[in-house]
């Protein structure tokens, strides 16, 4: 969906591109997203911290894969059934912490 934000008020004015005939795309493609991205970060998470070295190469492959798993549980399920009924169900609150995890998936992730 496209959108303009008002930066004075914080409100958004929506216009949608939304395609109803294609509307299974994007969560059917985030569905397997998660689906492959957590099992293959937790494969990385568990070769890499099964054998108990603590390289620093190896700590910081394990917090990337950490940080990517949090997005993964977290923000795409949330944005993915946000995207699917085409509005914010989950309440200011939800949206508050969806928007403060995304943001710290991203410093995470460059860290």
């Amino acid at each position: 969906m496209n959108s303009s934000l008002d930066a004075a008020n914080g409100t958004s004015a929506a216009y949608s591109a939304y395609i109803p005939e294609l509307a299974f795309i994007i969560p059917l493609t985030w569905g397997l997203l998660v689906i492959i991205g957590s099992v293959g970060n937790g494969l990385v998470i568990y070769t890499l911290g099964r054998n108990g070295e603590t390289s620093p190469t190896n700590v910081y492959v394990i917090n990337l894969a950490l940080a990517d798993l949090t997005y993964l549980i977290i923000v795409i399920p949330i944005t993915t059934v946000a995207f699917a009924v085409e509005e914010w169900i989950f309440g200011d609150a939800m949206c508050k912490i969806s928007n403060y995890m995304i943001y710290v998936s991203i410093q995470l992730s460059i860290i």
